[in-house]
């Protein structure tokens, strides 16, 4: 099982960033790849995560780009992938106004520090 830095709708690519490798060890050796992805994760294109994993290792790491960026678009031969969508919020949150900054939060650990989108951290 792991969880999801992004995932690319166009593709249905699912983006796991380390600085270890441990994503491609927790997703290639076990049969089943399960991966855990909040709705706020989920980002149109696939030309559109080379911003977001930029913004994602400066903010967190203060780094230019992560060590490992892993990309699961479909299961090996043999195994299965499933995804588990969490939705954070109850659906009623999303007519709130002030609600949507809160879908800006990329959670990169930076909210501590500054973060990339200061009306996010309301």
């Amino acid at each position: 099982m792991t969880g999801c830095n992004f995932a690319v709708a166009e593709t249905g690519t699912v983006v796991v960033c380390t600085n270890e490798g441990n994503a491609d060890l927790s997703a290639n050796v076990p049969p089943l790849h399960i991966a855990s992805i909040g709705i706020e994760k989920i980002i149109p294109t696939i030309a559109d995560l080379g911003l977001f994993v930029r913004m994602l290792s400066r903010s967190a790491l203060g780094s230019p780009i992560t060590q490992y960026t892993s990309h699961f678009s479909q299961p090996r031969p043999g195994t299965e992938m499933h995804f588990i969508l969490v939705v954070t919020a109850a659906p009623s949150g999303f007519t709130m106004q002030d609600f949507w900054f809160s879908l800006k939060c990329i959670r990169c650990g930076a909210c501590m520090n500054t973060c990339p989108f200061p009306r996010a951290r309301r």
